[in-house]
């Protein structure tokens, strides 16, 4: 063909129980991010109701680790994987935020 073409094959999750601790820590690293990176508190009904790529899918992590959500075939799993990434973006904040104040102060120490 002329056109680059494919066979389209849908992929049902794993069949298992929700693991509520796993969502649990997912919405609080999610909701720890939207404040450290917004400064506004996310509506608790609406986070509770957030599947892990709906979550993802407002924070820029880059194509890799996107992917690395698409490929997991369990809810589960990429809730443990979300936790992970909302903790080093929050990480990754905090030493934006510590270097921007660094590059104010021309890293003198000012006491008093």
């Amino acid at each position: 063909m002329p056109y680059p073409a494919a066979t389209v094959e849908f992929l049902d999750d794993k069949l298992e129980d929700d693991d509520d601790a796993a969502a649990d820590a997912a919405r609080a690293a999610y909701a720890e991010l939207v404040v450290e990176a917004t400064d506004s508190e996310p509506d608790p009904d609406e986070l509770a109701s957030k599947s892990a790529y709906e979550m993802a899918a407002t924070v820029d992590f880059g194509l890799d680790a996107k992917q690395g959500l698409l490929d997991l075939r369990s809810e589960n799993a990429r809730m443990r994987l979300v936790t992970r990434l909302f903790r080093a973006a929050v990480k990754r904040l905090d030493f934006v935020e510590r270097a921007q104040a660094r590059a104010r102060s021309n890293g003198k120490v000012h006491f008093g």
